[in-house]
């Protein structure tokens, strides 16, 4: 008997067993963990009990192979504040500081953990002396000296007012919501802000992120609605970007099947971009939701969209990718999935026809499993 394509894809990607294993642990000493901070690896995160977690950009992970834990003493490499050694814990710590540091101009995803894990929460950041805060990897004297402003602060008390307004939420994360597999990345943002029936869907059991191109044909709609269809019946969350194309149409499939759906947006949650796209939006809210690591107030600019597909990529267990270019922006997200160690999938479409080229690809260069 034939199978349809989400049998095969439910074959190759066990849903009902698939589990947010952590990766490859091994134990190394103090001593070296100070080896791997002078071969030029970065601190992302920190934990309790002294326990300091190591992740590493993908061609630094290459060569480790593994995650490492530092068990024991820090004292050796913890950095000093206020001539006390850091404590590698999170200390009380509130909201509106967490936010506030995520509106620092420079401090990136990966600068803000530092950050955390040198001073031990986003309270301490912000009662760090400007001496201190310059000896901190990647902060210089402009970004601590807007540190030690009030700015910062204040668009972040706005910020809450917008969250309590609207019932929005958000977690930073060291939020134990902050979503399980979303962390595993080693550039997870360190803020999100969902909006929609429960935070819980963010650590589903069964997550499948659906990808393509903005102008699909409507063989790459019939077959998307197909996949979507299937899935139904493994009880899978639904993950997209509210795109025009291949994305809508994943989020219209299963809002029409009342499958929990989240759309992964480029921008703040006080507007929908595409605005064409709002009453699915609304829609989605009452079984799914919205998620985005923007402020309230962002405007949907280019640069965001190609940043929104790591979160589409990192929150799923497997990504398919319909139909797309080889320039296309689901490349974009398919070399994300890899990194993170996803599972890919592609739908094969003719030779000639460009809108299936990127997906021929990814099959020809077995980076990706037939779907």
């Amino acid at each position: 008997m034939r199978r349809t394509r989400s049998e095969r894809l439910a074959e190759h990607f066990d849903i009902a067993h698939k589990a947010t294993q952590p990766k490859k642990t091994k134990i190394i000493s103090v001593s070296a963990f100070g080896s791997f901070i002078a071969q030029g690896c970065e601190v992302y995160d920190c934990r309790v009990f002294k326990v300091m977690f190591l992740l590493y950009r993908p061609k630094i992970r290459s060569v480790v192979g593994c995650r490492l834990f530092v068990i024991g003493n820090l004292s050796a490499t913890a950095p000093m504040i206020n001539n006390r050694e850091a404590k590698p814990t999170f200390m009380s710590d509130s909201l509106q500081h967490q936010i506030a540091l995520t509106l620092v101009p420079q401090v990136g995803a990966v600068t803000a953990k530092v950050l955390i894990s040198y001073c031990g929460s986003a309270e301490a950041v912000f009662r760090a002396s400007k001496k201190e805060l310059v000896k901190i990897p990647g902060v210089g004297p402009v970004t601590a000296d807007y540190l030690l402003s009030s700015e910062p602060l204040r668009l972040a008390e706005r910020e809450l007012a917008f969250l309590e307004h609207h019932a929005v939420e958000a977690f930073f994360y060291t939020h134990e919501k902050y979503p399980v597999r979303l962390k595993q990345c080693h550039d997870c943002p360190p803020m999100i802000y969902f909006k929609g029936a429960s935070s819980d869907l963010l650590s589903a059991r069964r997550i499948v992120a659906i990808v393509g191109t903005r102008q699909p044909t409507e063989h790459g709609k019939a077959i998307c609605e197909e996949i979507v269809e299937g899935l139904a019946a493994y009880n899978v969350l639904v993950v997209s970007g509210l795109a025009f194309g291949i994305d809508i149409a994943a989020h219209r499939k299963a809002c029409a099947l009342d499958m929990p759906n989240i759309g992964v947006l480029g921008h703040g949650l006080s507007n929908i971009y595409p605005s064409q796209h709002r009453s699915i939006a609304l829609k989605m809210l009452e079984n799914g939701g919205l998620l985005t690591e923007y402020t309230h107030d962002t405007k949907p600019d280019r640069e965001h969209f190609p940043m929104r597909n790591r979160i589409i990529a990192g929150l799923s267990d497997a990504l398919v990718v319909v139909e797309t270019a080889i320039a296309g922006g689901s490349m974009i997200s398919a070399e994300l999935a890899c990194q993170y160690e996803r599972e890919l999938f592609a739908v094969p479409g003719r030779v000639r026809d460009p809108k299936s080229a990127g997906c021929n690809l990814l099959i020809k260069k077995e980076e990706a499993k037939l779907a």
